[in-house]
């Protein structure tokens, strides 16, 4: 069995294979909103349990992801990083004395805010070490789409168990942990249009399309806003984008642009947001 060294620590690939073949629990905002709803001391406890063992497999499943990528990714440098930090993230938590009281409680939590801040860079590195490695081999040989596509959504998951870990200690009104309990869709569409409004102009130089709200302007449901504004904004971006290049012609610049439609819609047990243009 091989042996990886990280600090004093020794990690051998059989606990990582172990570790990866352990299941995970499906995340979603109704389990979410369940586990924490009236979070008392002892409830935190087991969720600091829960969410332990959660990063340490899915962790595991990323290194060993990364421990199969063709030898020309595998050196990249920047890869390289990515890989010692999962692997001194996974040491740190399977070395880690399970939480059994609301002291040990309060501890990890100020451990899983520095797994957190230590992570912000994993993705620039990830996409900058596949595109230095594509320019050695052909993307279409190396086949890295499935490959990049599960890291980024294992880290998305991992990083919403984490800050909704955080989150449950901080408690906020409306909120269960980072979930608002009856979040505005048409109130993010208004916070985050003139953002995107704002790049449009400064990348073509004109009068962006206006953005009109359609539907249930009143419908709310319980999600992550941030999540929801990061959504809303690259799709309004492209949407304002695509109407920008479609009708717009060198010098035109007091023209007025086809808006930019978001229609929101409640069913029986769910909600749709489709945004709609003319580019």
């Amino acid at each position: 069995t091989g042996m990886v060294t990280v600090g004093a620590i020794q990690l051998d690939d059989g606990l990582v294979q172990r570790w990866a073949e352990q299941p995970i629990d499906r995340l979603t905002i109704t389990r979410m909103l369940a586990s924490g709803e009236n979070a008392t001391a002892e409830k935190l406890v087991v969720i600091a349990q829960h969410v332990q063992k959660e990063l340490t497999v899915r962790l595991a499943r990323r290194l060993l992801d990364l421990q199969t990528l063709p030898y020309v990714v595998v050196i990249n440098p920047n890869i390289q990083r990515v890989f010692a930090l999962y692997e001194k993230a996974f040491a740190t938590l399977v070395n880690y004395p399970k939480v059994v009281n609301i002291s040990q409680d309060w501890e990890f939590v100020e451990l899983v805010k520095t797994l957190v801040a230590e992570g912000v860079e994993v993705v620039p590195w990830l996409a900058k070490g596949v595109k230095e490695a594509s320019r050695k081999v052909p993307a279409s040989q190396l086949n890295l789409n499935r490959f990049v596509s599960d890291m980024i959504m294992s880290r998305i998951s991992r990083r919403v168990i984490a800050e909704q870990f955080i989150a449950l200690h901080e408690q906020r009104e409306g909120y269960i942990g980072v979930i608002c309990r009856e979040m505005s869709p048409a109130a993010a569409v208004r916070r985050v249009a003139p953002e995107a409004q704002a790049v449009c102009q400064q990348a073509y130089g004109v009068q962006p399309p206006e953005v009109l709200i359609e539907g249930d302007e009143g419908v709310t449901c319980p999600y992550l806003p941030t999540h929801l504004d990061y959504i809303l904004f690259e799709n309004l971006k492209n949407a304002l984008r695509a109407v920008v290049e479609h009708h717009s012609r060198p010098g035109e610049l007091g023209r007025a642009l086809p808006p930019v439609k978001v229609l929101i819609a409640k069913g029986k047990h769910d909600m749709s947001i489709r945004i709609s243009d003319q580019g």
